[in-house]
């Protein structure tokens, strides 16, 4: 009997509401669903990519696993913990395992400390390193992320901003995590950067053996880094799979409509655009039914009134659309046509 793999991290039904005061008494008069019921594992050594449009509740999802924000409801799980039920001292194991690297690698590193003094203040508070045995491992994070010694001396603005994410990316290794959340570690800088820190935290990957959840809004990013994709809209999770699958077969309209705007760089290429009619709602009245159904090209009665399920159509492929459910799954393949969308890439 094969033995099934247990994730590292678990997220199970993930809310995060934060609530809309108004009138004299600033009572609550609604909710901003930032993240909104959203359930997905991380799997050891594994790179889980998390994508969608700008204020779809990538990095709200990423800030609440880590408790830098208080979660509405859910649970989300590490090693089998309930990281919401940990204590004070509980929590700072957590921090041990699981770091972050932040989208702004200037506004995340305190302006009054050296490199060398932000590191040792974090290996001093939880007890990894002091004295000579902090230099010598700072000296060896320095040489890991690709940078040099005399750096340890220099202040945040005394760096490139590729420079700052080398920082970033060694100030979240010095306590030897597990798991880092990538929260768009590489869209604030530019292209030929871009390349270098996403080949730097691929082949940390390798030599430390490291779990990336790797949020960002740039498919060819995700594409180049990722293992599996999960895609996000208006704080849902629409998609979930291997990154070949999903670039070659994606199931949901949102995904396609996202794949088809990659730009091509072929003069011979040639492919219809899903362009997407609308703008996406505001997360504090989102539509009732599926919360794409005002934008979608395949919209159904039933996507302005329910809900759908989140189901496996494929094995390990997960697609939250009233598409794939049992009834209309029966009848799309008695009519061939979602077969082909299952079998055969869109694009083609």
């Amino acid at each position: 009997m094969e033995s099934v793999q247990k994730p590292l991290l678990k997220v199970d039904q993930l809310k995060k509401y934060y609530p809309i005061k108004g009138g004299v008494l600033s009572r609550v008069i609604g909710q901003v669903k930032a993240v909104d019921d959203i359930s997905f594992e991380v799997f050891e050594g594994e790179t889980l990519g998390l994508v969608g449009e700008s204020g779809c509740g990538k990095t709200t999802t990423g800030k609440t696993i880590l408790r830098l924000v208080k979660h509405t409801e859910g649970s989300v799980t590490y090693q089998g913990k309930n990281i919401f039920d940990l204590t004070k001292k509980g929590m700072r194991e957590f921090y041990k395992d699981v770091q972050i690297i932040f989208q702004d690698p200037y506004g995340s590193l305190n302006p009054r400390q050296t490199v060398g003094d932000m590191l040792r203040e974090i290996m001093k508070f939880h007890n990894i390193a002091r004295g000579e045995e902090a230099e010598k491992k700072i000296k060896e994070l320095m040489k890991m992320v690709g940078l040099s010694e005399w750096h340890i001396g220099r202040y945040p603005h005394e760096f490139s901003g590729g420079q700052r994410q080398r920082v970033g990316i060694a100030r979240a290794l010095c306590l030897d995590p597990k798991l880092i959340i990538c929260d768009e570690p590489v869209s604030a800088l530019d292209v030929s950067i871009q390349s270098q820190i996403l080949n730097l935290l691929k082949e940390l990957q390798q030599r430390l053996n490291l779990t990336y959840l790797f949020i960002a809004h740039d498919l060819s990013v995700v594409k180049h880094i990722s293992d599996r994709v999960g895609v996000m809209y208006l704080g849902k999770l629409v998609e979930i799979t291997k990154t070949d699958e999903l670039f070659e077969v994606p199931l949901h309209p949102y995904t396609r409509a996202l794949l088809s705007a990659i730009p091509i760089a072929d003069v011979d290429h040639s492919s219809i655009k899903a362009i997407l009619k609308g703008d996406v709602p505001s997360p504090s009245n989102p539509p009732k039914g599926c919360v794409f159904h005002t934008r979608c090209p395949e919209c159904m009665e039933i996507c302005k009134k329910e809900l759908p399920v989140m189901r496996e159509v494929k094995p390990g492929h997960f697609v939250y659309c009233h598409l794939y459910n049992e009834e209309m799954l029966d009848e799309n393949v008695k009519n061939n046509t979602l077969y082909n969308k299952i079998e055969k890439n869109p694009k083609n």
